[in-house]
């Protein structure tokens, strides 16, 4: 009893001086934690006579991130001893930013590519240009059938998982000023989280068919490949068929424990720029709709008419050059609403977007980007167009064995939004996957290499057989993460191997997507790699439990073919 009363006696002689004084900064002695101004007296014993330091952390959990870099956040996540003895919670797990070098990536068999950050600054006298562009239009008097499109004075109503088609414009202004126009097989669908942003809310999955393209389209990865189906003998194309499922699940348990999708992902959002592209579009939206055409968030009417022209008149005539798989993550909090049947996008009101690339063949990479969308419509001609504007663009050719002087470096480009939102001079990547050198296991893992690659696979039927199908009817829905575990992980992907159904579908099921996988370069040219096995995974992760089966054997994405140069045209 007697130590009772004097241990109370000396915490008052403690806690006395900080009523009169003030509390303590970091650094500063302590041994009660409402010394400190933090709240955090730490120690190395934690006892009440065991003299502290102020600090901001003991471990990671102690900090607002607790160890966990989301994509597209940047929060303080990790706790870093200071000189004094004292702990600060810092952004980075290294304790410091992103360096000149880049990011280093460890693809299998690759070796380390260091992704570097490069500013882009505008071409031809502008004043300011993104680092990439583009303009949807959708002629809503010629859509397939039982696709209706509603629109009034402040909004579109656009049906959630229906086939959708549109002319599009685009150009990579920090690559070089690749440009090209064609179709887009689209449909939009809820996305209340996501594997590249944690603010989802909605998403576009597209699939991308080229017309025309500026100057000479870059072949590296179907070269390759050619080469190599010429060298390879019947045997080992058996071989590549009958041993397809094993090599998937090998290559599997080679990239996710090595958490190669994480530090892919990573390496292409500089999350500071992201958040001022944030704050600016909030910024635009207090001014109110945006009517003026002459507003800079509208792009030119010159690549409008491109677009429309891609429909009306390429299309009509022109064969594919190649197709692209995309996906367009609309982030919540910008007026986007969600019914059980439709999506409602706000008129000449500007979204924050996030995009995920992927070009299978004729070349082979992955590309992220991040930027302001708006929607605009001409009820003269009946067309909805959608105008995009990124302000990062990241591309990482993740086929280093057949890239050529076509490709330049994989980078990450960043474009000033305004005079108020410029590039910061410091690298905005987070680090948490960050690692110089890849782990010791990665090249024993990479060995599944060594099974030729099945390059018939989406070739060889329209979708998934009926024997498949039965066998996988009760996975589709099983092959989720519930919302609460996504909270709590780093990443979906960091879990995937844990879900059986999930294992079983990515592996059986890899035929199902075929229209949706398949490449418009030619046959034999595409199998299931680490791109295309993203792209599988993202797809059965992120929508809706319900209709997962039905996008994954949908049929329609390569029907634009015939709808246009047939006779079938909806001109209802």
């Amino acid at each position: 009893m007697k130590r009772f009363y004097f241990d109370c006696w000396f915490q008052w002689l403690i806690v006395l001086p900080v009523a009169v004084l003030g509390l303590k900064d970091n650094g500063v002695s302590c041994r009660i934690d409402d010394e400190c101004a933090s709240g955090l007296c730490s120690k190395f014993l934690n006892t009440f006579w065991t003299v502290g330091v102020c600090s901001d952390c003991n471990t990671d959990n102690d900090c607002e991130g607790k160890g966990i870099s989301r994509p597209g956040e940047l929060p303080m996540a990790f706790c870093h001893k200071q000189k004094g003895n004292s702990n600060i919670c810092l952004p980075w797990k290294r304790g410091k930013p992103i360096g000149d070098e880049g990011y280093p990536v460890h693809l299998p068999g690759n070796g380390a590519v260091w992704v570097r950050r490069y500013l882009h600054e505008a071409q031809n006298s502008l004043e300011y240009e993104p680092a990439m562009s583009q303009i949807w239009r959708f002629d809503l008097n010629n859509q397939p059938e039982g696709t209706l499109i509603d629109v009034n004075a402040t909004h579109v109503k656009i049906p959630l998982y229906a086939e959708i088609l549109a002319g599009y414009s685009r150009i990579y202004h920090a690559l070089d000023e690749e440009k090209e126009t064609g179709v887009v097989t689209a449909l939009f669908l809820r996305n209340p989280y996501s594997v590249i942003t944690s603010k989802g809310h909605s998403a576009m999955l597209e699939k991308y068919h080229t017309l025309t393209y500026d100057g000479k389209l870059p072949t590296p990865k179907a070269d390759r490949v050619e080469k190599e189906l010429a060298e390879r003998t019947e045997k080992q194309q058996r071989t590549a068929v009958k041993h397809r499922k094993a090599r998937t699940l090998a290559m599997m348990s080679s990239i996710i424990p090595s958490k190669i999708v994480d530090s892919l992902i990573e390496s292409g959002q500089d999350k500071v720029h992201w958040e001022k592209v944030r704050a600016y579009v909030k910024e635009r939206r207090k001014e109110g709709k945006l009517t003026n055409d002459s507003d800079r968030l509208w792009l030119s009417s010159h690549r409008s008419n491109e677009a429309k022209e891609a429909v009306e008149v390429h299309a009509k005539t022109t064969s594919s050059l190649k197709s692209e798989n995309h996906c367009k993550h609309f982030e919540d909090g910008y007026g986007i609403g969600l019914t059980k049947s439709h999506i409602e996008i706000p008129l000449n009101s500007p979204w924050v977007t996030v995009s995920g690339e992927m070009n299978y063949s004729p070349n082979y990479y992955m590309g992220l980007n991040n930027g302001i969308k708006i929607a605009k419509y001409d009820p003269e001609t009946h067309a909805l167009e959608f105008h995009y504007q990124a302000f990062q663009q990241w591309r990482h050719y993740a086929d280093q064995t057949s890239n050529s002087v076509a490709n330049g470096p994989s980078g990450l480009f960043i474009a000033p939004i305004s005079p108020d939102f410029p590039v910061a001079r410091e690298d905005g990547r987070s680090d948490q996957y960050y690692q110089d050198k890849p782990k010791w296991y990665m090249d024993v893992l990479a060995n599944y290499r060594n099974i030729p690659v099945d390059y018939s696979l989406y070739d060889r039927d329209a979708t998934c057989d009926e024997k498949t199908r039965e066998r996988l009817a009760d996975k589709w829905t099983d092959a989720k993460l519930e919302e609460a575990q996504v909270e709590d992980t780093d990443n979906v992907f960091e879990d995937l191997l844990d879900l059986h159904s999930l294992v079983t579908v990515v592996i059986d099921g890899a035929t199902c997507p075929s229209a949706l996988m398949r490449s418009d370069y030619g046959q034999n040219s595409t199998g299931m790699e680490i791109l295309e096995f993203i792209t599988w995974a993202h797809l059965i992760l992120e929508a809706d439990p319900e209709v997962t089966e039905d996008l994954a054997t949908a049929q329609f994405w390569d029907d634009w073919d015939k709808f246009y140069k047939g006779d079938n045209q909806n001109t209802t």
